[in-house]
This record gives C-alpha cells, structure tokens and sequence, in this order.
C-alpha cells in the first residue's frame, strides 16, 4: 500500500498553527518558479495552502530526477532548517500555487523563547520526516546505488541529548539480547519499545508485494521503532534482522511518550534528535544512489561542528552502555 500523502495542518497542534497563523505570510508564485534550489542556502520554510509543487533532484550523468508532486498541506524546507545544510532537492511552483512562508530567523528566535512551540515544530519535522523516508524507501528499489548507511550516522542521535536525558533512558528500559538470524522487528507486528542497539550489528528488509530488498543495516548507537512514536501506526514499517549476536535496550514506549509531553524541553530535545536523525537517512539514502548530486558537491566534506557533534555522541553513548552495564551489575 502507498504511504499516504503527509499533511502538516492535520498533524500540527493548535500552540504551532497559531503561531503559523500570527507569522507565516502568504505568497501566490508565478507557475514555474523555483522556491528552492539545490545546493543553494535557503533560510525559508514553506507550507502548501493549495495547488502544487514539484520536487525534483540531480542525478549523476541523467537527466534531473522527479522525487514529487506536493499538495495542499505539505511542507518542504524543513531538512536545511535542521541540519544548516544546502537542500537536496529543487522545488518548483505549479499552477495556482499559494504557500506560507516561514522565515526561519523568526521561527528559531521564537521556538528559543518558547519550549513548548519547540517540541512542537520537531515533532512535525520529524512526522514528515518519517513519510518521506518511508516513500523513498518504496523507490529505492528503481534506484541505482547501494543501501548501507554510512556506520558514524549510528551515533548521531545521541549527539542532541543531554547526559540526563542518557540517564533516564538507561533507568528505564531493559537490556535483551537477540542471536543471529533471529527477528528483531518484524514487518507489520506491533512495536511496544523504543530500542536502542548497544552491540552489533543487524540488516533492514523490506517487503512489497512479492518483492523484499534489504534497504539499510543498523549499527550500536542507531535506534528502532522511532517512527511508531511520531502518530499512526504502531507497527514496525520494514523488518530487521540480527547478523550476529544483538544486544539492545527495550525502553516502553508509553512511558517515553509521557515523559516527553511531561516536559517540553525534553520533548524539544528528544524529536529534535530524531528529526534530524531520519532527515541524514534521507539525505545519504539519496546521495548513495547517486542524486543530490548537486548539493554534494556543493558541500565537499564534513564540517567541523559535524564533528564535535559526533564527538559529543560517542560520549553519550558509551555514557549509555556504562549505565545499563551497571544497572546489570547490580541487578
């Protein structure tokens, strides 16, 4: 079954649509005009009030790939916002387009100020994020390239939390450990926990129709069952499947729900991470199969904040293993 067409004004709550409607302004543009463009700095956001818009990227030695067509109720912009990276993609008005644009200096002045708009806007980013990622993996198939991500992404989550947020996590899920060739997720069953990998390695298989294909591996420091968290279904999008003897953490996932909308911070933190987290696997799963060839290049290599980041993950997660060793330990 296709993934149906994510709509933000349906997923918002009424805190981040008043804001929305207080400081987005409306624009109309001319058919065939480019919004955004790849590999060009943007520091807008944009939501489609009606009409359309095409998304497209470069592609290595073809002709621009068509990723899209965005309706009434679609955001797009949000990638760069997070990550302060060049889009990956061009995006151009249709007929009778009309959008709300969103100044992303306001917007970030505003979610400093405000913890509860924060945890608002990264959640919706990280919902839209999570069908994005699920469309591109119902293409990625068509697509030339390979499916592994790149193992220093593992980590990157833990690189947006605090030292107290690592705490708790550990305080409150239950270490377990999977052989090889055993199912850790199963394509379409329930997923209760937020589990964390904390040794091994494991592969992600997706099923279509008549057709699976491995779409990914994830490594110690990498998360599952995130995208049940973010609304819809509770069930596990792809299976994953364990190379080697897997040790996770199960942390349920009512208890984090509740702590996340106990505390907004936390909740800003937590989604934030997550956000960005799916939007790298967006990123590199288009760049791995030779698109977004555009923005690569125009980026060259790693920035020095990418690694201090990754630095500041490492530490978390080896903060992590050390707690639920302890709590074994002591157990």
């Amino acid at each position: 079954m296709a993934e149906p067409a994510f709509n933000a004004y349906t997923a918002m709550g009424d805190h981040l649509r008043q804001w929305l409607r207080q400081h987005a302004e409306v624009r109309q543009p001319p058919e065939g005009s480019v919004l955004v463009r790849e590999g060009v700095q943007d520091r807008v956001l944009f939501l489609v009030e009606r009409g359309t818009v095409r998304v497209s990227t470069s592609s290595t030695g073809e002709p621009t790939t068509t990723l899209a067509d965005l309706g009434s109720g679609s955001l797009f912009g949000e990638m760069a916002f997070l990550e302060g990276r060049l889009p990956v993609a061009t995006v151009v008005a249709g007929p009778h387009c009309e959008l709300r644009e969103v100044d992303e200096q306001r917007l970030a002045a505003s979610m400093e100020a405000d913890p509860l708009l924060s945890r608002d806007v990264h959640e919706l980013f990280a919902r839209k994020l999570a069908s994005q990622l699920r469309q591109q993996n119902a293409m990625v198939h068509r697509w030339p390239g390979v499916n592994s991500a790149p193992p220093d992404q593992a980590l990157l989550m833990f690189g947006y939390l605090e030292d107290s947020d690592i705490d708790w996590l550990a305080a409150n899920g239950r270490e377990t450990t999977v052989q090889a060739g055993e199912m850790l997720l199963e394509q379409g069953e329930p997923v209760p926990d937020l589990l964390i990998v904390l040794h091994g390695t494991a592969r992600v298989v997706l099923r279509q129709s008549d057709d699976t294909s491995v779409v990914g591996h994830v490594h110690g420091g990498e998360t599952l069952g995130e995208m049940s968290l973010l609304g819809g279904s509770d069930e596990a999008s792809a299976s994953v499947r364990a190379e080697g003897p897997l040790t996770v953490l199960r942390v349920p996932k009512e208890r984090l729900r509740s702590r996340l909308e106990a505390d907004a911070r936390v909740g800003a933190r937590f989604f934030r991470a997550l956000a960005i987290v799916i939007c790298r696997w967006n990123r590199n799963q288009l760049m791995r199969h030779g698109l977004a060839e555009e923005a690569r290049l125009a980026e060259g290599e790693g920035s020095e904040v990418d690694a201090q980041r990754h630095h500041s993950a490492d530490l978390r997660f080896a903060r992590l293993r050390r707690a639920v060793l302890a709590r074994v330990l002591d157990d």
